[in-house]
């Protein structure tokens, strides 16, 4: 799921609770934890798809993204 101007959410948690409900959380805001390291580029190519504004866009993210163009400038995708 993505909204316009705020991006797709990073991590979801499903919890089951009583017979016939379940409870998701969707996370747009915190940096995922990723059992295996991720690169750059993914985060890039994750922003081209779902763009944020910039109120929307966390500092953690920021940071990844400039990161990414450096990256993408070297030729590297």
């Amino acid at each position: 799921m993505a909204e316009p101007g705020r991006g797709a959410w990073f991590t979801a948690r499903c919890q089951l609770e009583a017979p016939g409900k379940m409870k998701l959380d969707f996370d747009y805001d915190n940096e995922p934890e990723w059992s295996t390291p991720t690169s750059v580029g993914h985060y890039l190519e994750e922003w081209e798809r779902h763009p944020r504004d910039p109120e929307h866009t966390p500092e953690w993210l920021a940071e990844r993204l400039r990161q990414a163009h450096e990256w993408d400038a070297q030729g590297s995708r």
